[in-house]
């Protein structure tokens, strides 16, 4: 790890004193650097075979049965310690969404800060028995999730899934970053970058981005589009369209950051990234 500079400033307090505060300065700013977390991922397909088996054939995922805790989402592993989630819808009014749950340590705390920086809270603070509390809270167009729980070890046995970055598209990009720079203690790029649409992104754990930006056109809504890495993204694309996907964007390069691409399966979204 880096080693605090010291740096002894001549007055009252006497140099130990300031090699004290600078140390705690700079581990402060390391800490405040540290990515987010994302503890599930939950998908609402309008197929959960079919998007299951997509993801599983394209990813080497496995999914287990249905978890009735998670709403009956079968689920497999994130890297990181979390897992990927796939279920039908609830009720009639519950439409396809992508929803990230970003682990927070103190969930009553978390929900007030959102509350105060002009979120609305969907859904407040709620046990699931087995998997720990979750919140809901909308800004900017987009559902956002909040997740208080322990660490889950990922299965040796199977592939998990590695998030390389997360696309939030908001109404109000602004207040969507400063509500997650003041949720999680994370800052975002200065610059926006203009490969990536324009937007300002934060690191996540344990690898990838994940950025926020406005709209680009009128048919460009508010939406939150996890992408998901792979190693070669045009054998990911033959496997997504023999599980019955549709491309929305095939591979395109983006420079310095590698290959995207998009496509649609029980009217979620998905995104493939390579590097």
């Amino acid at each position: 790890s880096a080693t605090p500079p010291k740096i002894a400033i001549p007055g009252t307090f006497g140099e130990p004193k300031v090699v004290v505060v600078v140390k705690i300065a700079v581990v402060r700013g390391f800490l405040r650097k540290v990515g987010m977390r994302v503890h599930y991922l939950e998908v609402v397909s309008g197929d959960v075979a079919a998007t299951c088996g997509a993801l599983g054939r394209i990813h080497g995922l496995a999914f287990g049965a249905p978890d009735a805790g998670l709403g009956g989402a079968r689920t497999a592993p994130l890297a990181g310690g979390g897992r990927l989630g796939v279920r039908a819808s609830m009720h009639d009014q519950e439409t396809p969404i992508m929803r990230p749950y970003v682990v927070v340590d103190d969930l009553a705390a978390a929900q007030t800060t959102a509350e105060t920086t002009g979120a609305d809270v969907l859904m407040p603070a709620t046990p699931i028995p087995g998997h720990g509390r979750f919140a809901i809270y909308q800004q900017g167009g987009i559902e956002h999730g909040l997740w208080a729980a322990p660490v889950l070890a990922a299965d040796a046995d199977s592939s998990a899934a590695v998030l390389q970055y997360v696309e939030v598209v908001s109404s109000d990009a602004e207040a969507t970053r400063a509500t997650v720079a003041a949720l999680h203690e994370v800052e975002f790029d200065a610059d926006p970058q203009p490969a990536l649409g324009t937007a300002r992104t934060a690191p996540l754990e344990p690898r990838g981005r994940l950025g926020v930006r406005a709209p680009m056109a009128a048919h460009d809504h508010p939406i939150v589009r996890p992408y998901l890495l792979v190693d070669d993204i045009a054998a990911a694309e033959k496997a997504a369209e023999a599980a019955g996907a549709d491309f929305a964007m095939r591979a395109t390069d983006v420079p310095g950051h590698g290959k995207f691409a998009i496509y649609f399966l029980g009217g979620a979204q998905f995104g493939l990234w390579e590097v």
